[in-house]
């Protein structure tokens, strides 16, 4: 099953070919990915304005994200998974 010798041995060769589309991906992602609407070449004025405008609505800081995070349900559930096993 693996003694195809043509592609570096056979198996090794599943990591190339999936490193491979790795970095594929990698290079489109750079390509088409811009870090904010006003950097973005194709996207018109108008809908640039529309979303500022929309996250200039945003209340959300960054304390209210921190702590509308389910910490302590998280640490709960841990410590039920635990209590179980024992």
């Amino acid at each position: 099953m693996c003694e195809w010798k043509e592609f570096d041995g056979g198996w090794p060769s599943l990591f190339y070919v999936y490193g491979g589309i790795c970095v594929l991906f990698v290079v489109l992602w750079m390509l088409t990915i811009y870090d904010s609407p006003m950097d973005h070449p194709r996207i018109s004025e108008k809908e640039k304005q529309y979303i500022l405008q929309s996250l200039g609505k945003s209340s959300a800081s960054k304390v209210n994200l921190i702590m509308a995070a389910p910490y302590l349900k998280v640490v709960f559930i841990d410590l039920c998974c635990a209590a179980l096993v024992q």
